[in-house]
């Protein structure tokens, strides 16, 4: 359904109906439950804590202990998530740079890293230009230049 067939059907709708469809639309899915949970208490402090640990856990199942394989793209949808509810590109920097946190000390606690190279490369370069772009470089220059060496300590040869 588009989201303009949504609006025709909204519209048609009393107020009390509308309020049937949001608490079944809150019982029946978790994502939904989320982002009205995070509208009635916006406190992104929270947010960051709760994903901070869920990508976490992608990247270790121990303090001390490394997954094998971690999946971007899972990591991917729980950064997407992050940003989709909170929209504020401080915050979106500031789950971003947390991501890279966990994938620097994943890697680093890697004998062979060589096949991680691209896409680390690719997620700083990204990190990077998101700071950039939305002019925060001042308050993350300090992580730029920590993951800029990084990249050069675990991969010296490239």
């Amino acid at each position: 359904m588009s989201k303009l067939q949504l609006k025709k059907s909204i519209k048609d709708l009393t107020a009390d109906q509308l309020r049937e469809v949001i608490l079944e639309a809150y019982s029946a899915s978790a994502d939904v439950k989320q982002y009205f949970e995070y509208w009635l208490d916006p406190d992104p402090k929270v947010l960051i804590e709760k994903y901070d640990k869920l990508i976490e856990k992608h990247y270790f199942l121990s303090e001390r202990k490394i997954r094998k394989k971690v999946s971007a793209t899972e990591v991917n949808k729980l950064v997407k998530q992050f940003s989709a509810l909170v929209q504020d590109p401080e915050w979106t920097a500031r789950i971003l740079q947390r991501r890279l946190i966990h994938e620097t000390n994943n890697i680093a606690m890697r004998w062979n890293r060589k096949s991680l190279f691209t896409g680390y490369e690719r997620r700083i370069r990204e990190f990077i230009e998101y700071v950039e772009k939305n002019d925060l470089e001042a308050k993350y220059e300090r992580s730029i230049e920590t993951f800029k060496k990084a990249l050069e300590e675990l991969y010296p040869y490239y």
